[in-house]
C-alpha cells in the first residue's frame, strides 16, 4: 500500500486536474507499418514454457487479444497515459503479465517533444519511442510489467518538481520493492511446496523460484550501490517469476473444472492446498450416493413440477419470456429451455434489472461434513444480450458469489459440461437456481447432485 500511495502521490497533479479523454487499446510486440497488422507478439519471460497446458476457458491469455487498455488523461500539465493489463482470469490468479514491448496510438496533443515513464524510483525518457503519422501518435514502451505511467509534455519544467519528489522518497521506495518481492517469494514458495506435496504430478518450478531468489539478491546489491531504479526493476522481475509459478499451480488446479469458482478453494492461489486436500478427501471417501436431484434430466414436465421445481418469469412488459422442455438434449429426449426476447425489437432495453426467467430446484437436504458435487450441461447457440451475467447457475451454499456464468455461445454451439464442488459446513437445504438474466435462448440438461459422506 505504501508503494501504491507513493505512485499516486507522484501522479496527483495529472490525476487531480485531468480528464479521461479516451480509453485506447494496446498492442503487444513491435508495431507494424500503419495500415497493417502488428508483427510478432511475444512475452518478456522465457519461462512461460513451463506453464502446464490447459483449456482456453480457464483464463490463459491469448497474446493477440491481450486485454491491455490505456487511459488517456489530459490536463494543463500535459498528457498522462496509464496502460493496464486486464488479464482474463486475473481475479483468481494473475499470470506474469509482461511483454518485451507494447504500443498504442493516441490523438496528438500538439507538438510532442518528450515522452517519459514515471516510476517511484525515477523518471525515464523514452527516446525514439514515439512517431507521428496522420491521425495520431504511436507510443512504444519496452519492458512492460502489468502497468505503466507514461507522461507526455512539451514543457520539461513540469518534470523538476516530480524529480525532486522522487529523489526524496526513492531510497524508501527501493527498500519497499525489495521487501515486497521477498515477502511474495516466501509466501509463494510455502504455498507451492504444500501444493507439490498433494498433487500426483506437480508442476516443477524450482528453477523459477531460484531465479526469483537471485533477482532479489541482485536487488540488495544494487541497493547498496544506491542504484535505486535498478532495485525496482530486479524486484519486479522477481515478482513476475513468482506469478508464473502461481499461475501454473492455479491452472493445474482448475484444469478439470469449468471455472475458477467451481471449487471454493480455487478462487485464489493461497487456498490451492485446501483444494487438493478436498480432492484427496473425495478420492478417499470413494463411495458416492445416488443422484439427489432425480428430476434434473428434465424428461417430463409433470415430474419436474411435482418434484418442486419453481418457475418465475419477469413481469417486464418489454419482454416475451418462456420456459419449457425442448427436444434438443444432451442426455435422454428433452432438456430445459429458457428464452427471452424483445416485445418491441425497435425499442430493446439496454440492460435488464432482474432475471428474465428463473428455474429453482426443490430443496435437497445436505449434512455438515459432506462434499457435494453438482454437475450438468448447458448450451448457448447465440450470445445473451442486455445483461452483464447472461445465463447464471448458482447454488444456495455460496450463492451468486460462486455462480457459474455464460454469455457467449458454447463451443460449436454444442453442449458444455460444468461442475461445482461444495463443502457443507452446516446441515440444511440446498437449492440450485438457473437464471436467464438477459435476452437469449439457452438450454440446460442432466443436472445431478451427488453427496459424498464424511469419513
Amino acid at each position: 500500500m505504501s508503494l501504491v500511495n507513493a505512485h499516486l502521490s507522484l501522479l496527483e497533479p495529472w490525476l487531480a486536474t485531468g480528464k479521461v479523454s479516451a480509453v485506447v487499446p494496446v498492442s503487444l510486440g513491435a508495431p507494424a507499418a500503419e495500415g497493417t497488422a502488428p508483427r510478432g507478439r511475444r512475452f518478456g519471460l522465457p519461462l512461460k514454457r513451463l506453464l502446464p497446458g490447459n483449456r482456453g476457458a480457464q483464463g490463459e491469455v491469448n497474446p493477440a487479444s491481450s486485454g491491455i487498455v490505456a487511459a488517456d488523461i489530459r490536463s494543463e500539465h500535459g498528457v498522462l497515459i496509464l496502460p493496464v493489463w486486464l488479464e482474463e482470469g486475473a481475479q483468481f490468479q494473475p499470470g506474469p503479465m509482461t511483454a518485451d514491448e507494447i504500443s498504442f496510438v493516441i490523438a496528438p496533443p500538439g507538438d510532442i517533444l518528450q515522452v517519459w515513464e514515471v516510476t517511484t524510483t525515477g523518471v525515464v525518457p523514452l527516446p525514439h519511442q514515439s512517431e507521428r503519422f496522420s491521425g495520431g501518435t504511436r507510443i512504444r514502451v519496452g519492458g512492460f510489467d502489468q502497468f505503466a505511467s507514461i507522461l507526455i509534455t512539451h514543457d520539461s519544467r513540469v518534470l523538476e518538481p516530480l524529480r525532486e519528489k522522487i529523489a526524496a522518497g526513492q531510497e524508501k521506495s527501493a527498500r519497499e520493492w525489495i521487501d515486497l518481492a521477498s515477502a511474495k517469494l516466501t509466501r509463494v514458495t510455502t504455498v507451492h511446496g504444500e501444493v507439490a506435496e498433494r498433487v500426483p504430478d506437480p508442476v516443477r518450478s524450482d528453477a523459477i523460484l531460484e531465479e526469483a531468489r537471485r533477482r532479489i539478491e541482485r536487488a540488495e546489491i544494487e541497493f547498496e550501490r544506491r542504484n535505486f531504479d535498478e532495485v525496482r526493476r530486479q524486484s519486479r522481475v522477481a515478482m513476475q517469476l513468482t506469478r508464473t509459478v502461481q499461475r501454473a499451480d492455479w491452472k493445474q488446479a482448475v484444469a478439470q473444472l469449468s471455472s475458477g469458482v467451481s471449487s471454493p478453494h480455487t478462487i485464489c492461489f493461497q487456498t490451492l492446498p485446501d483444494h487438493w486436500r478436498m480432492v484427496a478427501a473425495i478420492g478417499r471417501r470413494g463411495q458416492r450416493g445416488e443422484n439427489l436431484l432425480r428430476s434434473g434430466g428434465f424428461e417430463d414436465a409433470d415430474t419436474v413440477y411435482a418434484h418442486g421445481w419453481r418457475h418465475v418469469e419477469s413481469e417486464d412488459a418489454r419482454l416475451r419470456t418462456g420456459a419449457e422442455l425442448n427436444s434438443t438434449s444432451a442426455e435422454g429426449e428433452y432438456s430445459l429451455r429458457l428464452h427471452a426476447r424483445h416485445a418491441d425489437p425497435s425499442r430493446p432495453p439496454a440492460e435488464l434489472a432482474e432475471p428474465a426467467v428463473q428455474f429453482v430446484s426443490p430443496a435437497i437436504r445436505v449434512y455438515a461434513g459432506q462434499i457435494v458435487l453438482i454437475t450438468g450441461k448447458v448450451q448457448l447457440a447465440t450470445p445473451v444480450a442486455a445483461s452483464a451475467d447472461g445465463l447464471v447457475i448458482a447454488e444456495s451454499i455460496q450463492g451468486t458469489v460462486g455462480a457459474l456464468r455464460w454469455q457467449a455461445p458454447t463451443a460449436d454451439n454444442g453442449w458444455e459440461s460444468f461442475t461445482m464442488i461444495r463443502e457443507v459446513v452446516e446441515s440444511g437445504d440446498l437449492r440450485i437456481s438457473i437464471e436467464l438474466r438477459g435476452i437469449g435462448d439457452v438450454r440446460v440438461d442432466d443436472i445431478q447432485v451427488l453427496a459424498i459422506n464424511p469419513d
